[in-house]
């Protein structure tokens, strides 16, 4: 699972929508690259998400991954204290969580939002 399965299987199993009307899983993208540049993925998540200027549970952030490469993942909680980022990691061949540090905050590029839950 690579990092834009991630967030079309959570929202799969939520049935969310895009902003579009269709479900999330029915914009799935299996043609882009990684290192294409944050523009062809800001344009996609832009059309079916909401951007959002603030980190909550269970956002969509854009970040930047290795050097000329770009990467998703989920914002969860790893304490009562702290932010988690949940994402496919490729060198691991699994999806993990870290604790969302300083570092990792100043790697974010852009801050998207699931539009609703259910279709409601």
């Amino acid at each position: 699972m690579d990092c834009i399965g991630l967030i079309i299987g959570i929202a799969e199993s939520l049935t969310i929508y895009s902003k579009q009307g269709g479900l999330i899983k029915d914009y799935d993208i299996l043609n882009y690259s990684i290192f294409d540049g944050t523009q062809y993925l800001k344009k996609e998540l832009t059309q079916h998400l909401e951007e959002t200027n603030f980190l909550n549970l269970g956002n969509i952030v854009l970040f930047q991954g290795l050097p000329n490469s770009y990467h998703l993942g989920i914002i969860a909680d790893y304490s009562t204290d702290n932010f988690s980022l949940i994402h496919a990691c490729i060198s691991r061949s699994k999806v993990v969580e870290h604790r969302l540090t300083d570092e990792l905050k100043n790697k974010i590029i852009k801050i998207y939002q699931f539009v609703n839950r259910g279709g409601n």
